[in-house]
């Protein structure tokens, strides 16, 4: 064998070193990506320590060096507690629960190190995953199962922000947000899920549809309304709050259920039969969750229902219903009474008892409509009179009324159900016949329309009244009352002036969306008035007053405030994971077309139903949008838009929902649809309007609403845009005026009020801007704006503490809003805390990086802190997102100033005035400064330009007076200092200056 030279191998093995050590040390060289990561060293050599590197390639040798990367992009971190590892998670009252939801959060790259020394090198979840067990599981504990789930896991999801956003502070990180998902509760076996009944609980619920806060008061000011008023005065009234679309079924289903409208499934008058294929009208079969009298009989309360929308058929129950198809109250052809009486009451031959008490509108005589109809000694149109007349359809609404009110007078007769509700239609149909023609008189109304029609609909409201005075008494003393509406009804000059009964869309373009709500005797207290409440409580509020369970899924909570203390102290309000478990027993399938197809011709007449095809989608749309899910809301208005391209409503509904996700370009292209199938449309004109504001062509928006008003001065929603258009253009004289047209329409528009005391603010209306805001919280108590435009108030009076408290109520309504987040940092800051101060800033910005106030605050304290750049780069992102935001302005100058920049300092303060003219605060920045560099005739110039239109700041002439002084102008400075102490004579060195000037003093 030959042997290798040893020069060879020698040779070899220095080749497969070098190659070895030439391959460690490209490994070695690892880039770190600039923005998207932050990167820790650790190196195993003695004396060395973890560091942060910088961006680009770093040297980290393989085997000696570690990287460690995290992201400095948002993160997310879900949980699903309790884990195996924890025990049980429950409520301040006991209940077992399971929460289900995810925090976000960054890691700033100067917090990098830190959380590596603090993790061991571990994933950030490891670290924080426990923290939030236990944030979780102590605000959980601290909160009533009631405020925390359900609809209300807002308050829990606010709660978490609070806590765990100080604590990531502490370890340097910026908390984002906290999203829970679900709070349910963790079944713990079918035993405890069922108690029983209170004894001897007795509830009477009274549904009035479309009765309206605005025609009521002035009816019981006048003594018209003697049961309401009674009822009033021995118990609780509030505004109760719709949902969408504020349709009937829809909403009376939500009230019945304590279910939103995209879960409990009704979403219009009408449904596709699965069988068919056809449009038919709602019915319980179609209902995908239990209704409260189903709830009630599985307990063993016996419930009685009298005329509810989509009772029909009737299901089975401990008790009986009367379903909405007994009586056609929205007929004007109406049914012959079916002797089978096929699924219309439980049990089924409680039909025959009730088809005497039915009364046809054939059998409403001349004398019973003359309370309502005054005779006219003109001549009467056509369409007033005669088949499918407004009389004729009126004659109908006494008919059903008093059809309803005889069964439920015969069914009370030895007293009603444990629970027992009653549904009047009357009051919205006879609003959507007469309301036209209620004072005061409207354009196009004649005389003779005018006198014989204009007391129907509050004489109505009188008789309404009357009848449910006989109702009580048969209902007893010992039993509680309660009596609510679905909507409100446009009854001033918030009119619309298309017909309130023809055309599609017309119909519901009539509504308010509050409703009412009054409450009396049994378990409930009594006096008072509370602010809005929602109809998605009614249900829950129901159970607890039997002292029932509280299905935990309902979207609904019941309503506390309503209840005696010693009756809650007594009956604590308990939940049950869900009622829906057992379906409910249901009706029996039957059809009934013939009544079907007069349903669907009514509501058509009605002008509640589309003749282009199904509005499901569409409404489901808007039930989604209502919810803030705009994606899923998008999804079904363009099914709809599909199903119905010649249908304005749909199109104007999608541009709708994508205008509020920015998408610009789109919404433009579905409202120019919409306004090609109807150029005057008033929704689709509004929302152009608004897509035009929003990319910057304010003076085609004001053309456009400004025709909108001139065709219909009823649109408040226009009258409110032109109030945000010349309010973005500091027109405050424009402003103020289209904002109180718009309240005069709508007095109740939290929106409209918040603006107004915007206006109000900004023209140094202080008191003004305040009761405004306070309106507008009254109006809408969870519109967070009010609460946040109210902090700002308090902060400007150094009022600290309301200040904290108005902002936590804000934040806790809209934790993302970035506002609230820019004024709490603005209250840090004033208190000190600069270190918060800096993170609400800064998650201002990252929920709304073109917001150019946190770009200023947060350039206050870079500034403070010695970091010069940094400031200066924040100041002028602020000022590039907002040229005339004047303190941003200011605060450059005075950091260009104190850093030598004088030059840059006064050119950014001229840039300035040549935008914003005058303006005050700049103009005496700018003075102050030439005048400290020996220019006095130009501070002088400055100060006198401000003047013009600012006569009353002192500041501007007492600086005017220096600069005078110093040009030798004696007399006119003396006049300038006089001036300045007419306007606030407590200024001692302003008139030692002025006793100074007079008596010849050199400057």
């Amino acid at each position: 064998m030959r042997r290798i030279p040893d020069h060879r191998r020698t040779r070899f093995w220095i080749g497969w070193i070098s190659l070895t050590l030439a391959i460690l040390l490209c490994s070695s060289v690892r880039p770190v990506r600039e923005g998207t990561e932050s990167v820790i060293r650790e190196c195993h050599i003695p004396g060395s320590s973890p560091q942060l590197i910088g961006p680009g390639w770093r040297f980290s040798p393989l085997g000696l060096c570690r990287l460690t990367r995290y992201p400095t992009g948002p993160q997310r971190i879900s949980f699903n507690l309790p884990d195996t590892k924890a025990g049980r998670l429950s409520t301040q009252e006991g209940v077992s629960v399971r929460v289900r939801g995810a925090v976000s959060y960054r890691l700033p790259p100067a917090s990098a190190l830190q959380m590596y020394l603090l993790s061991k090198s571990q994933a950030p979840s490891k670290l924080l995953g426990p923290l939030l067990s236990v944030a979780v599981a102590e605000e959980v504990r601290a909160a009533s199962f009631s405020r925390i789930s359900g609809a209300h896991r807002i308050e829990l999801e606010a709660s978490l922000a609070r806590r765990l956003g100080a604590q990531f502070r502490e370890r340097r990180m910026l908390f984002q947000s906290a999203q829970v998902d679900s709070v349910r509760m963790e079944r713990t076996g079918a035993g405890t899920l069922s108690p029983e009944a209170i004894p001897g609980s007795r509830l009477l619920v009274l549904g009035l549809d479309g009765a309206d806060w605005r025609i009521i008061d002035p009816l019981l000011r006048q003594g018209r309304l003697p049961t309401l008023a009674r009822l009033i005065r021995h118990g609780v009234r509030a505004r109760l709050k719709s949902v969408d679309p504020v349709l009937s079924p829809v909403v009376w289903t939500t009230a019945a259920t304590g279910f939103l409208p995209s879960d409990h499934g009704i979403l219009d008058f009408l449904v596709r039969d699965t069988r068919s294929g056809q449009e038919v009208p709602v019915t319980s079969r179609h209902r995908k969750v239990k209704a409260i009298w189903n709830l009630l009989s599985d307990s063993g309360v016996a419930v009685g229902i009298i005329g509810w929308w989509a009772t029909w058929p009737a299901e089975f129950v401990d008790g009986y219903i009367v379903s909405d198809r007994v009586a056609y109250q929205l007929f004007s052809q109406y049914l012959h009474p079916d002797s089978r009486g096929t699924g219309k009451t439980f049990p089924p031959n409680l039909y025959e008892k009730i088809l005497p008490l039915l009364v046809r509108p054939e059998q409403v005589s001349l004398a019973e409509m003359s309370p309502f109809v005054r005779s006219s000694s003109g001549p009467v149109p056509a369409t007033t009179v005669g088949k499918g007349s407004r009389e004729e359809e009126f004659r109908t609404v006494l008919a059903a009324t008093k059809s309803y009110e005889s069964i439920a007078m015969a069914l009370g007769s030895n007293g009603f159900q444990a629970f027992e509700a009653i549904y009047f239609e009357g009051i919205d149909t006879t609003s959507h016949l007469f309301m036209p023609f209620r004072p005061p008189m409207r354009p196009g109304v004649s005389e003779v329309e005018y006198r014989r029609y204009s007391q129907v609909v509050d004489a109505f409201y009188s008789f309404q009244d009357s009848i449910l005075g006989k109702i009580l008494e048969k209902a007893g003393a010992e039993t509680g009352v309660m009596i609510l509406s679905d909507h409100g009804f446009k009854s001033e000059s918030d009119r619309p002036l298309r017909d309130s009964r023809v055309t599609f869309d017309s119909a519901a373009l009539w509504h308010r969306k509050d409703g009412i709500l009054i409450v009396s005797g049994g378990w409930f207290r009594e006096g008072g008035e509370l602010p809005e409440l929602s109809v998605l409580d009614i249900t829950p509020t129901i159970l607890t007053y039997f002292g029932l369970p509280v299905g935990e899924d309902m979207q609904g909570r019941p309503i506390r405030e309503l209840f005696r203390e010693e009756f809650l102290h007594r009956y604590p309000v308990a939940y049950r994971p869900s009622w829906e478990s057992q379906k409910p027993v249901n009706a029996e399938a039957v059809q009934d077309p013939e009544g079907d197809r007069v349903l669907k011709e009514k509501l058509m007449s009605l002008g509640y139903l589309s003749r282009e095809g199904d509005l499901s989608s569409n409404n489901l749309g808007n039930a989604l949008l209502a919810e803030g899910k705009t994606d899923q809301a998008i999804v079904e208005f363009r099914k709809a838009v599909h199903a119905m391209p010649s249908l304005v409503l749909t199109h104007v509904n999608l541009g709708r929902a994508l205008l509020a996700k920015d998408d610009l370009p789109s919404a433009r292209r579905e409202i120019e649809a919409a306004l090609k199938l109807d150029p005057s449309s008033p929704e689709g004109g509004v929302l152009m309007a608004h897509v035009e504001m929003a990319e910057e062509k304010g003076s085609e928006a004001e053309r456009r609403l400004k025709s909108i008003v001139l065709r219909d001065p009823s649109v408040a929603g226009a009258h409110k845009a032109l109030g945000n258009l010349y309010l973005s253009k500091g027109d405050g004289l424009n402003a103020r005026q289209a904002y109180e047209r718009a309240l005069a329409l709508d007095p109740e528009d939290a929106e409209t009020h918040n603006n107004l005391g915007i206006l109000f603010h900004r023209q140094g209306q202080t008191e003004e801007a305040e009761r405004e805001f306070r309106k507008s919280s009254e109006a809408d108590p969870g519109f967070a704006e009010a609460y946040n435009n109210l902090a700002l108030i308090a902060l400007e009076r150094h009022d600290h503490e309301s200040a904290r408290q108005l902002l936590q109520r804000a934040q806790d309504l809209a934790p993302d809003n970035p506002a609230v987040h820019n004024n709490r940092g603005n209250l840090f800051e004033e208190q000190g805390d600069l270190q918060r101060a800096e993170a609400e800033y800064r998650r201002a910005l990252t929920l709304r990086s073109l917001y150019a106030e946190p770009h200023n605050g947060l350039g206050a304290i870079l500034k403070d802190q010695g970091k010069v750049g940094e400031a200066e780069a924040e100041f002028r992102l602020a000022i590039s997102i907002s040229a005339e935001y004047a303190d941003a302005r200011i605060n450059l100058a005075h950091l260009l100033e104190r850093n030598g920049r004088i030059p840059e300092a006064e050119r950014e303060l001229r840039q300035f005035l040549v935008r914003v003219p005058g303006h005050p605060a700049v103009s005496l920045d700018l003075a102050t400064l030439i005048l400290g560099l020996g220019r006095p005739s130009e501070a002088a110039e400055v100060c006198t330009v401000a003047l013009n239109n600012h006569a009353r700041e002192t500041t501007l002439w007492n600086l005017r007076g220096e600069s005078l002084r110093k040009m030798g102008r004696i007399l006119e400075a003396a006049e300038a200092y006089r001036r300045s102490l007419e306007i606030n004579p407590l200024q001692p060195q302003i008139a030692l200056r002025l006793k100074e000037t007079d008596s010849g003093a050199s400057p």
